[in-house]
């Protein structure tokens, strides 16, 4: 059995990659792309459940490891399948 890669080691690009690496196209942080002004952190915290801020800081997480080339949608998917098999399997 060979041993894991490490993301860098896998990816050429990401081996001298910073992680903070900013989106060319990316809009202002206080505006939507159609300029509309973003709700404040605190305002997002207010209106949102615990469940619904969960599923909001999943979004950011999966978006930017997309955007940025980081991971491929479809490697993201895969392990979410598999999570979701693993954890079937253990309420069974």
């Amino acid at each position: 059995m060979q041993p894991a890669l490490t993301l860098a080691a896998r990816s050429p690009i990401l081996r001298n990659a910073m992680a903070t690496l900013r989106i060319p196209d990316a809009p202002p942080a206080d505006h939507l792309p159609d300029g509309t002004p973003l709700m404040s952190m605190d305002e997002a915290m207010q209106v949102l459940s615990r469940d619904e801020r969960f599923m909001a800081t999943v979004y950011a997480l999966r978006t930017l490891l997309v955007e940025k080339g980081i991971l491929p949608a479809e490697e993201l998917d895969y392990h979410f399948r598999q999570w979701a098999q693993k954890h079937k399997a253990n309420r069974s």
